[in-house]
């Protein structure tokens, strides 16, 4: 980086040195005006300044200020705009996100806010005429929106509204996060709006990391191979973690396996992944287990499918403590819950929306505080 060193005068100096700072230009531009007049400098730049901390006794130099009160200040003069996010949902099951990310933005010092988007599975997004989708488009197209996780039975219906999808969005099917960003021409736009509108997955991100966590606590005997239980939006996720995306995390890909109850939905499913379907599961072993069903259907495993010691994730949050992880937990199975699964995925929503490191321990703790957290969840 190129570094700049000015003594201000007025605060004018110090914005004029903002707009010579330029971190996308190569290599970068750190442009610093001094003295207390040259604060908003240090409010403007966006990267590489030099900063104090609440905890020492003072500042290393006049007009340096602290990240939190950068932060601050950047949201009192309008320099960061405040942004709605939201979880869209069909109906509010007390999900734990507007918590989790609010917690987030506050951590962060963003003057952001999430809530909750209620919209209807029928008479719904599923047709792009309705007075709901009309309502879904003012929604997207409206210039304070910061972005969107979506849970079913939304995951698929959304797309139609969306410009352009990720790659793993693409392969999974399905979106649980939509990010805007500035459009070049505003006319391309699906909705002729100022933004492109981006669909995601983090959903695969979210399951990788658990079962990464757990495999490290793992005894079993290596099988090389994994079974995903569902056939719904997650479930493809699912396949996706524990195919492609151990590939695109520079882990070892397994061998994948597809139950569900209906026997030619998981093998389409299995199809689609490289992976086989299977019927009956009383003669399966794998490393890991990820299941998609919901909690109340009190799924549970064969002991014999357990006896290994996988490394088992039940995506469902509430009850936390699900009929499969009780039973996975008293097998001697390393565990993660699902509420761990959330805050993994809304880690990499946080980052994808704000492109701020994500404060983990403040998301986490606000999960958990509606949630309860069990002992040996990785």
């Amino acid at each position: 980086a190129v570094k700049l060193v000015v003594d201000a005068a007025s605060s004018d100096d110090a914005a004029s040195s903002a707009t010579v700072a330029d971190v996308e230009a190569r290599p970068p531009r750190v442009v610093l005006a001094l003295g207390d007049a040259g604060k908003l400098s240090r409010v403007l730049g966006r990267r590489f300044l030099p900063a104090t901390h609440e905890s020492l006794p003072s500042a290393a130099a006049p007009g340096q200020i602290s990240p939190n009160e950068a932060l601050k200040l950047r949201s009192e003069w309008g320099v960061v705009s405040p942004k709605k996010y939201a979880v869209l949902l069909e109906s509010d099951f007390g999900s734990r996100s507007p918590a989790m990310h609010n917690a987030a933005f506050q951590a962060c010092g963003l003057p952001h806010q999430y809530g909750v988007l209620e919209l209807p599975d029928q008479g719904g997004l599923d047709d792009v005429n309705s007075a709901t989708s009309q309502r879904f488009r003012d929604y997207l197209s409206s210039p304070s929106f910061g972005g969107l996780s979506v849970t079913i039975p939304h995951k698929l219906r959304v797309q139609p509204f969306l410009d352009e999808l990720t790659d793993s969005a693409r392969k999974i099917g399905a979106v649980n996060t939509i990010t805007p960003r500035p459009a070049v021409v505003t006319s391309a736009t699906t909705l002729g709006g100022a933004s492109v509108l981006t669909g995601d997955n983090t959903d695969w991100i979210g399951i990788c990391e658990c079962i990464s966590k757990a495999l490290r606590k793992r005894s079993g005997a290596p099988t090389n191979r994994a079974l995903v239980v569902g056939s719904g939006g997650t479930a493809r996720a699912a396949c996706y973690a524990m195919t492609s995306g151990r590939r695109a995390r520079g882990e070892k890909p397994f061998s994948l396996l597809v139950y569900a109850r209906d026997t030619s939905k998981a093998e389409e499913l299995a199809k689609a992944f490289g992976g086989k379907a299977v019927s009956e599961l009383e003669k399966v072993s794998v490393d890991a287990v990820v299941s998609t069903i919901p909690g109340a259907a009190n799924f549970a495993l064969p002991p014999s499918t357990l006896k290994n010691r996988p490394a088992v994730l039940d995506a469902a949050y509430k009850p936390a403590s699900t009929a499969l992880l009780v039973q996975a937990r008293a097998a001697g199975c390393p565990i993660a819950q699902g509420a761990s699964m959330l805050v993994a995925q809304g880690v990499a929503q946080l980052e994808q929306w704000t492109g701020r490191v994500a404060p983990v321990p403040a998301m986490r703790a606000a999960v958990f505080e509606g949630v309860e957290e069990l002992e040996g969840d990785s």
